[in-house]
């Protein structure tokens, strides 16, 4: 923050921080997790820290700054906006499958990976679970026929 003008300058002010709207008040100070609001009372900065997106929704947030020096006060305001990187972070898909030729009667044919190793996001939050369907790849991206194609996965339901 760019310091108040202060006459005369041997007055020391104490800054004080106030939400005045958000989805959130208390975020001036404030502690949680992978949060951290810090407002300094000395030089009126403030910084702050996040990758809990559903705790701190994306929007705007706005601060009121008030410079105090023995009974004369003013303020200034700023808005702070959380930004939701989901919608637009990306992905890096790194595909292990490899094309194979089956002929009847052979054994099956396993191609297994791992969800870990094949799919990253360029963003430190947590934007929900990752969705993994297989499909053919026609116009109508059709089911696979599950008496071919077996999808087995460790954990029901995951992906």
């Amino acid at each position: 923050m760019n310091p108040f003008t202060i006459n005369p300058s041997i007055c020391t002010p104490r800054y004080t921080c106030e939400m005045t709207a958000g989805a959130r008040r208390d975020l001036c100070a404030i502690a949680n997790g992978s949060t951290h609001g810090v407002f300094s009372e000395i030089t009126g900065n403030y910084e702050f820290y996040s990758t809990d997106m559903a705790n701190f929704p994306a929007g705007d947030y706005t601060f009121k700054i008030t410079g105090t020096v023995g009974t004369k006060s003013a303020y200034i305001t700023f808005v702070m906006t959380l930004v939701d990187p989901c919608p637009t972070t990306q992905l890096t898909i790194n595909n292990p499958f490899v094309d194979q030729t089956y002929t009847l009667r052979d054994a099956e044919i396993n191609q297994s990976w791992n969800i870990a190793n094949i799919l990253s996001r360029a963003t430190a939050v947590d934007c929900g679970p990752i969705t993994v369907n297989f499909f053919n790849e026609d116009a109508l991206k059709s089911a696979l026929d599950t008496s071919i194609f077996g999808d087995i996965r460790v954990t029901t339901g995951a992906f």
